[in-house]
């Protein structure tokens, strides 16, 4: 039998009204609509507020606003008006002198409302604060991110104007062209002449020869870039640098040749040519002043002329003149033309360049048709005189880098057996065959060559071959018992070191794959370790690890510190390697004038012969295949650091 609870109707009924009342209650529009006049309230009062420290803001009662808005800030935690109380606040703040609390509230102001309608106000407020008071750096980084972030070119324009004047003050007058540059675009052409104007007086009269030189490589084809042009022209003209003169009249016409300044620069071309022809001994020069070689060849020009300006200096060689010719042609039959022509009209005693393996072979008939002694300083040729009677190289080739290092290796440490990792490139494998042919001549042993495809991070098979490979020969397993009771047997390398012909990169987690494998043997490596980031990259497997370099910029030798400081002084930057091949390329020709060669027959005699031939790393001569012996330095990491040992 099922029974009911009967309940009275009424306090039922009176129930569910209850629970009806309570969920209309509840309910989000209703729930809207009892806040309403609430919030209306609240808003109101917040904009009286803001008024009210407004007025008093006015009637310059500053300490009384600003307590009111700081009560207000402090006691709201959510307004829609809080970024106009905070940029109220700030501008309170500077007007009481109160520059650093005002910067505060700013920065405040801009991280808790970005989209904010003020907050492109409080940057530029920002930034004369902190301009103010010299913090020029963060002024522009508040600056350049208003520009970025602009939302229209109104803004934007007024952000650069404002980045201008900053660059202004720190005499960044290069920075500043560039904004003008760029606000240029903004502006319409009523505008444009102004800051034409300005742009021009700023490269005339402010841009020393660094800044010139790269705007006119920021603006290759258009304002201000020819104006760069002209000015870079002009110095090296009142400086009487003559090469320097020529080659930025070439570099104009090339890129502007229709500009009104064009028939001038002929002119002045012409002029120089003629007066180049009036010197005795012209030496010409062929490298790579454009194209993506350019970086290459500016350093070995500056080697160049470091060593003319020396040589003019110290023994007074005034009747010397420099003819230089852009390697860069569009293709090999127009540059074999232009290296003919420059032969024909300037007949130079010699030619330093070009820099490549394919160029050097190009021009190599000419040369010797012409009986003109050319030296590369950088085609890693073995054997240039393979390709020509008249051809020299003061180039590090991979052969005298792995002839050094071997050298090394055997007679001084008394390493025998060897193995290589190479990667599969044309340079890499050229170390690997040449490391293998000295070893092999010296009596050495190579226990394997593996070769990788550059660029892996597993070399895994490889050092397995490897090491099956010497345990089958030299290589030894030794048990080692453990703790646990267990065996575990340690490899006991057979070969005396591994060589690595590689850059910092790779070497860097080959020789930690090494250890892993438990080959712990000195590893031996080439030009291509010599980077500062070997040793951020590289672990403590590197230790003990010796390479080759061309040069090596914190040799104890007097002579290269020498040479390393005066490069600095004069260009502001640091000598490379082909700044130094370059270099002894141009004394070893100043060498021969000195001892009295007036011909190019008399240059190449000399070069040919001569076994005192002054490089920067001392007295040398030119091998059987036309490549100086020139000093290798062998380098050590010791204890994270770079080290010379020979």
């Amino acid at each position: 039998m099922t029974y009911f609870h009967q309940v009275p109707l009424k306090p039922l009924l009176a129930f569910s009204l209850l629970v009806g009342a309570i969920g209309i209650l509840f309910h989000p529009a209703v729930a809207q609509m009892s806040s309403l006049p609430t919030s209306t309230s609240m808003t109101s009062h917040n904009h009286e507020t803001l008024a009210h420290a407004r007025m008093l803001f006015e009637e310059q009662r500053l300490d009384e606003s600003l307590t009111v808005l700081e009560n207000f800030i402090e006691e709201t935690t959510n307004s829609t008006l809080l970024d106009e109380f905070y940029f109220l606040q700030a501008d309170i703040l500077i007007q009481s002198q109160h520059v650093s609390e005002a910067i505060i509230v700013l920065e405040q102001l801009i991280e808790e409302f970005p989209v904010s309608s003020l907050v492109h106000e409080a940057r530029f407020a920002l930034s004369n604060l902190l301009s103010s008071l010299e913090q020029y750096e963060q002024a522009i980084a508040v600056l350049k991110t208003l520009v970025n972030r602009a939302p229209n070119s109104e803004i934007r324009q007024k952000g650069l104007h404002h980045l201008r004047q900053v660059y202004d003050k720190t005499g960044n007058y290069l920075e500043a062209v560039y904004v003008m540059v760029e606000n240029m675009e903004l502006v319409d052409e009523q505008q444009r002449e102004p800051l034409r104007d300005d742009i021009q007086g700023l490269v005339l009269q402010q841009l020393g020869e660094r800044d010139l030189v790269q705007v006119k490589a920021k603006f290759p084809a258009s304002f201000p870039g020819g104006l760069a042009c002209i000015r870079l022209i002009e110095l090296y003209m009142a400086a009487s640098d003559e090469v320097m003169a020529e080659q930025a009249i070439r570099s104009f016409l090339a890129r502007f040749p229709s500009h009104p300044y064009s028939q001038t620069a002929r002119a002045l071309l012409q002029s120089l040519i003629a007066k180049i022809k009036t010197h005795d001994n012209v030496i010409a020069v062929v490298l790579p002043f454009s194209g993506p070689l350019k970086p290459f060849g500016h350093d070995s020009f500056n080697g160049v002329r470091l060593a003319l300006e020396e040589e003019k200096h110290v023994l007074g060689f005034q009747d010397v003149a420099l003819v230089v010719k852009d390697s860069s042609a569009p293709s090999s039959t127009q540059f074999r033309s232009q290296f003919s022509h420059m032969l024909d009209e300037f007949q130079p005693l010699a030619v330093i360049g070009p820099l490549l393996t394919h160029e050097v072979q190009l021009i190599a008939d000419l040369a010797d048709s012409a009986r003109v002694s050319t030296i590369t300083p950088s085609a890693t040729i073995s054997d240039v005189r393979q390709f020509g009677r008249f051809l020299f190289s003061t180039a590090l080739t991979p052969s005298l880098q792995v002839e050094k290092i071997v050298e090394y290796a055997m007679d001084t440490l008394g390493f025998r057996r060897f193995c290589t990792l190479f990667p599969r490139t044309a340079s890499g494998q050229a170390f690997s065959q040449a490391f293998q042919q000295k070893v092999v001549a010296r009596g050495g042993e190579m226990i394997v060559m593996e070769s990788y495809k550059h660029g892996s991070t597993d070399l895994g098979p490889q050092i397995t071959h490897l090491k099956t490979r010497d345990l089958g020969l030299y290589g030894e397993l030794t048990p080692l018992p453990l703790k646990d009771g267990e065996i575990r047997e340690v490899y006991t390398p057979g070969f005396d070191a591994v060589f690595l012909p590689t850059d910092p990169v790779e070497v860097a987690f080959i020789t930690a794959q090494l250890a892993f494998y438990d080959i712990n043997v000195p590893i031996l490596g080439n030009n291509g370790w010599n980077q500062p980031d070997l040793l951020r990259w590289g672990d403590e497997t590197l230790e003990g690890s010796i390479f080759s370099a061309g040069v090596f910029l914190q040799s104890p030798d007097p002579q290269v510190r020498d040479f390393v400081h005066r490069y600095h002084e004069r260009f502001d930057a640091t000598p490379s390697l082909f700044a130094v091949q370059a270099y002894d390329a141009m004394r070893l020709i100043l060498d021969t004038l000195r001892l009295g060669a007036a011909s190019s027959h008399d240059v190449r005699a000399q070069l040919f012969v001569r076994h005192d031939l002054p490089a920067l790393s001392g007295l040398t001569s030119f091998g059987h295949g036309g490549v100086l012996d020139r000093k290798v330095f062998l380098i050590q990491i010791d204890k994270k650091k770079f080290k010379q040992i020979n």
